[in-house]
């Protein structure tokens, strides 16, 4: 490659730890799709080493259980959609299919999608909201499985290496992609929206809404949780109120700075879901 920047591709994990502990600087890639909206020699620097982990079967797997399910996190998206609808939580399942094309559907990664440096990509909000947890490895034998809620960054030495998404049942389940379909751009974000009831009571509710900033707030859905159903317009305008301000402060940190229109869609999605709940 151009700039002495060099790829190697690990056959095994035994591979990956060993190119781990013996490159200094080395950059893991799922597939490289995640970075296609750049140059690919941009992404490196100068006399730097990419590592790809898409041919390593052991981060291929997926498992299903009756509780939840583990994808490999080189499991291709393409791997994950043909699970099926009925078997995958229906807003990963659409958040799926609304990813790119089946082209580089085919190559691109499930953990490319999540560790994207950038922002995050169009899976984060599904997951975020589902509760995932992910399993890091820095050795055969060392692993840690953290929520994606407290993923910030992959520590040195360490791979992401499992995805384990949890199978339930909801009543309002809403899954929005914002932005060209054709691409990611300052407009691009994901919003998921999930509710559960038990004999008319708002027993739980997941708001997640990613992009350059990543949104979940405990208050909001606190707010609405115990809650008699329907919603009282008193108490969706408050919660409406409420979610405007906390994405004004979240956007605060945002760099680049937010684009102006994903605030009145993240409340105007959020709305049409409450209206679901009233």
């Amino acid at each position: 490659m151009a700039n002495d920047n060099h790829v190697v591709y690990a056959k095994n994990l035994t591979d990956v730890f060993y190119y781990l502990k013996t490159i200094q600087g080395l950059k893991i890639l799922g597939s490289g799709t995640a970075e296609q909206h750049l140059h690919f020699s941009e992404q490196l620097a100068l006399d730097q080493t990419a590592l790809f982990l898409r041919n390593i079967e052991e981060l291929k797997q997926i498992d299903k259980k009756e509780r939840y399910i583990d994808f490999g996190s080189a499991s291709t998206l393409s791997s994950m959609i043909d699970v099926g609808r009925k078997k995958l939580p229906s807003v990963l399942y659409e958040a799926l299919i609304s990813t790119a094309n089946p082209l580089v559907r085919n190559i691109a990664t499930l953990g490319g999608n999540i560790c994207s440096n950038e922002r995050k990509m169009t899976l984060f909000a599904p997951l975020l909201a589902l509760d995932a947890k992910l399993e890091f490895k820095s050795s055969m034998q060392d692993s840690l499985f953290i929520p994606v809620s407290k993923f910030e960054e992959i520590k040195p030495l360490h791979i992401l290496s499992r995805i384990r998404v949890p199978i339930e049942d909801w009543d309002v389940a809403i899954f929005k992609k914002l932005g060209p379909a054709g691409g990611i751009t300052s407009e691009s974000a994901s919003f998921t929206f999930l509710a559960q009831s038990e004999k008319g009571i708002l027993s739980d509710v997941r708001i997640a809404f990613c992009g350059i900033v990543s949104l979940r707030s405990d208050e909001l859905e606190n707010r609405l949780i115990g809650t008699r159903l329907p919603l009282s317009p008193k108490l969706k305008n408050e919660v409406l109120e409420a979610a405007a301000i906390d994405f004004f402060n979240q956007s605060g940190f945002a760099d680049p700075p937010l684009h102006p229109i994903l605030h009145s869609q993240y409340v105007e999605l959020l709305e049409y879901a409450l209206d679901m709940l009233s």
